[in-house]
């Protein structure tokens, strides 16, 4: 994955991510070596596999949202439908999803939200 790009006027915490349902109580029962004592002091954020959900989820909407305001690519080497599947994985395991139908209509509804903001930020440019 990717570094995080800065996109003009594009906000992340505006929009409703399936990860936003996993509750620290999965996250523990998922990644039980991660939460002790003695680990948490030095884990780093993408150790922690809902984490790296979340970051999943940021490349497909920040994509989105550039591609709906017409910037360049911010993540060029990132293969989407790889993507897509990685997120599928992570939202069975999490018990977001079901399956590959109900994942692909969850990215398509947060990429909506990505997009819907990139027409506001552009329309207000015109």
């Amino acid at each position: 994955m990717s570094k995080s790009v800065r996109l003009p006027g594009f906000d992340s915490t505006a929009i409703a991510f399936p990860s936003d349902a996993i509750t620290l109580s999965q996250m523990r029962r998922h990644d039980p070596e991660v939460f002790t004592f003695d680990r948490l002091t030095d884990a780093r954020a993408d150790s922690i596999d809902a984490v790296a959900t979340h970051g999943l989820e940021l490349v497909l909407a920040e994509r989105s949202y550039a591609r709906a305001a017409g910037l360049s690519d911010p993540h060029p080497g990132d293969n989407r439908t790889e993507t897509i599947s990685l997120l599928n994985d992570a939202y069975k395991e999490y018990g977001l999803s079901t399956g590959m139908q109900q994942t692909r209509q969850l990215v398509r509804d947060f990429e909506a939200q990505a997009i819907r903001q990139a027409e506001k930020v552009r329309g207000r440019s015109r």
